[in-house]
């Protein structure tokens, strides 16, 4: 019974915020990764409160490394969560803000898994691993129609290299 109380009062606090959010941040994400190890990505955004959004985030970044004749091919895919405060509102309090724009800073965070196939190596030549990923977001997104928008981020922090980001992003 406490569980259904909890569980109940949960979505009721999310519905009030969804309640004040604000369409225009639901979309989805579609880009290529520039890291040491290049990479694709997908997330979507849903709003949660205003100016606020979260969805899911899936990266998948592909290496090669050789040295000294042993070499191996690195594969490694996250699946986390991803969060966006967006500064449009605060924009347009000091400025004018083209409401095609839009900028934020956020993060995103989850488990990632490593898979390593070494060639020329004696023993197992298969390597996992699983770790956590954390990494700081600034991004900007310009919309060239209501529904499909082009986005590039800067991104930081722990478990992936820092590098940027960038693609196309399509509303829902």
């Amino acid at each position: 019974m406490k569980l259904k109380s909890v569980v109940l009062a949960m979505a009721l606090v999310i519905a009030g915020l969804c309640g004040n959010a604000q369409e225009k941040y639901n979309n989805v994400h579609i880009g290529l990764e520039a890291t040491p190890s290049p990479g694709v990505m997908a997330s979507a955004n849903f709003n949660i409160a205003r100016n606020m959004a979260l969805g899911p985030i899936v990266r998948a970044n592909f290496s090669n490394y050789g040295f000294l004749g042993y070499s191996y091919f690195e594969s490694r895919v996250g699946v986390g969560v991803k969060f966006d405060y967006y500064f449009d509102e605060l924009m347009n309090s000091f400025m004018n803000w083209p409401s095609s724009v839009d900028l934020y800073a956020g993060g995103n965070a989850g488990p990632f898994f490593r898979f390593r196939n070494y060639s020329n190596y004696i023993g197992d030549p298969l390597y996992t691993r699983v770790g956590i990923f954390a990494n700081a977001v600034v991004g900007g997104r310009y919309h060239f129609s209501d529904s499909m928008s082009v986005f590039a981020e800067v991104i930081g922090g722990a478990g992936y290299a820092s590098g940027i980001r960038g693609g196309l992003a399509f509303s829902l």
